[in-house]
């Protein structure tokens, strides 16, 4: 996926994190820097959705005097286990037994299925 494709289109996954020196020291040449702790939702979001979200988690994390802010982060969605264009169905997919049908044994030694 090219970057351009998260020039503000999303989908994004808002986090919230901590930072390493709260708050900001004028003797630093470097910002603090973010540490995530959790995702703050557990769906992705659209670029509005997650600045509205950002806004106004930071606005009452700022007016309470918390040590967190939460940051949108651009994302790829990807499906375990989906195949890729090209793929042979028959081979991702396992075989399966139609519901309801009765599984025989393929050899019974001594009374015992084998």
């Amino acid at each position: 996926m090219k970057d351009a494709d998260h020039a503000g289109n999303g989908p994004f996954r808002v986090w919230i994190a901590s930072y390493d020196r709260w708050p900001p020291q004028p003797d630093h040449d470097a910002g603090p820097t973010a540490v995530a702790l959790e995702p703050a939702e557990e769906n992705t979001m659209s670029a509005a959705e997650a600045a509205v979200y950002v806004e106004a988690f930071n606005r009452e994390a700022l007016h309470r005097g918390r040590n967190l802010r939460a940051v949108a982060v651009p994302v790829t969605v990807r499906y375990v286990g989906e195949p890729l264009p090209g793929t042979r169905l028959c081979d991702q997919i396992p075989h399966q037994e139609p519901v309801g049908a009765e599984k025989k044994p393929a050899i019974r030694l001594l009374g015992v299925d084998v």
